[in-house]
């Protein structure tokens, strides 16, 4: 959903008066720990850093990683709890239907946990994640949740543990602090 974040809404003409953006490329590696190498080493000393819902995962071990580097963190509908053996087995589910050549399918299957109920029938916005997702393609999706299955057995919330840390939750488009 990164490129899809990047499409949709541009995250630098919002921010591009107080912060230099770059979108990071989630889709080379499957496990963590190489997405977070390749961010980190194209990093400026310090940052802040943005996560939505796998992004979220990246920023958390970032701040494992790399405490010290980051000013400010914001966490975008994501988890900081360990997937339970239902998430862990969906996850797995979809891996062998997308081999199995059914990716659009597993798309599909994944809207209704990306997008409130009342927007699935907003073809513009299905669209285009339906089309990002092709984009993306299978094999950089597997690459993913393989790096989410190995990344849900260590992930925990004190990757987060920090004076300035604030909780929001969203209601539809709304985020609401929590």
């Amino acid at each position: 959903l990164v490129e899809l974040h990047h499409e949709m809404f541009d995250p630098s003409r919002h921010l591009a008066e107080i912060a230099d953006v770059t979108v990071a490329c989630v889709f080379k590696h499957d496990s963590l720990d190489g997405i977070v190498a390749d961010i980190l080493a194209a990093a400026p000393p310090r940052f802040s850093i943005a996560g939505l819902s796998m992004g979220g995962y990246i920023a958390m071990a970032i701040m494992q990683a790399a405490p010290k580097r980051v000013n400010r963190l914001a966490l975008l509908d994501t988890s900081a709890r360990p997937d339970t053996p239902e998430q862990r087995e969906r996850r797995q589910q979809m891996m062998v239907a997308s081999q199995a050549g059914e990716f659009r399918g597993v798309t599909s299957r994944l809207l209704p946990q990306f997008v409130h109920p009342d927007r699935l029938g907003d073809e513009a916005l299905t669209g285009a994640i339906a089309a990002m997702a092709v984009r993306v393609g299978p094999e950089a999706f597997r690459r993913q949740q393989t790096a989410l299955l190995e990344t849900a057995r260590g992930h925990s919330t004190r990757c987060v543990e920090n004076d300035y840390v604030q909780t929001f939750r969203a209601e539809k488009e709304r985020l609401i602090e929590e």
